[in-house]
């Protein structure tokens, strides 16, 4: 989204695929951590977790800075981005650490494609107890009992999921003070575009580029027109 937006709220995205198991995967991962070693040069291993079993917890490697790494296991693999830098770019890095992937393991059949953007769009209050300013950030309303004033909502936890061509869309929207020194208070839209049915590997990146279309779509009805020119970087 930063393509075009100086001010992009983005601050997490990954985009993960599933697949039928391959224990290829086991085998590989000497040579995917050693073609990576150069970019990804940090290794994060799973935690033994009761009643889960290992071989589907993944292994996680990340960049010296930890802006960009990939996770694997047997049946899954993410790209997962904390710098974003615009869906070009994002679509590039994911195509390179996939085509690392893929030399050294096949996947035969996918089960599941999901794009998630994680944004955080900073909020001003009057005071702690005042009530959230929604309509500045976000176009979205909630129709409440006339005894409930919508307007003088002081705490914000929703999610809800639709279907939406062809895939399904899980929407948070929340409302979070970040644990931080300054303490900030954000509102969290948390998109996550997944489709099941129907999946070809030979198709990844194009459900990528539809993923993407979706959410962004969705993402820009959403945003209030107050907030629109802060995100390009015409108001502080």
């Amino acid at each position: 989204m930063s393509d075009i937006f100086k001010n992009a709220p983005v601050v997490g995205a990954i985009f993960q695929l599933r697949f039928a198991g391959e224990t290829a995967v086991e085998a590989a991962r000497p040579q995917i951590q050693q073609t990576l070693r150069s970019e990804l040069p940090k290794l994060y291993v799973p935690k033994c977790v009761p009643g889960e079993a290992p071989a589907l917890q993944p292994y996680s490697l990340r960049a010296a800075d930890d802006s960009e790494g990939i996770d694997f296991a047997v049946n899954t693999f993410s790209y997962v981005c904390k710098r974003y830098q615009g869906f070009k770019v994002f679509k590039s890095r994911f195509e390179h650490f996939f085509g690392v992937f893929s030399r050294h393991v096949s996947i035969h059949s996918l089960t599941r494609v999901g794009l998630r953007y994680v944004n955080h769009i900073p909020v001003l209050r009057e005071s702690e107890t005042a009530a959230i300013p929604l309509e500045e950030y976000v176009k979205v309303g909630f129709r409440l009992p006339p005894a409930i004033p919508g307007a003088n909502l002081t705490q914000l936890d929703s999610t809800f999921t639709v279907r939406i061509d062809d895939g399904s869309l899980r929407l948070a929207l929340q409302f979070q003070k970040l644990n931080t020194p300054k303490q900030e208070e954000v509102l969290v839209l948390d998109f996550d575009f997944s489709r099941t049915e129907e999946l070809s590997v030979d198709r990844v990146l194009e459900y990528l580029d539809k993923s993407h279309q979706h959410t962004k779509r969705i993402f820009l009805e959403m945003i209030s027109d107050q907030y629109l020119p802060v995100m390009r970087g015409e108001e502080q």
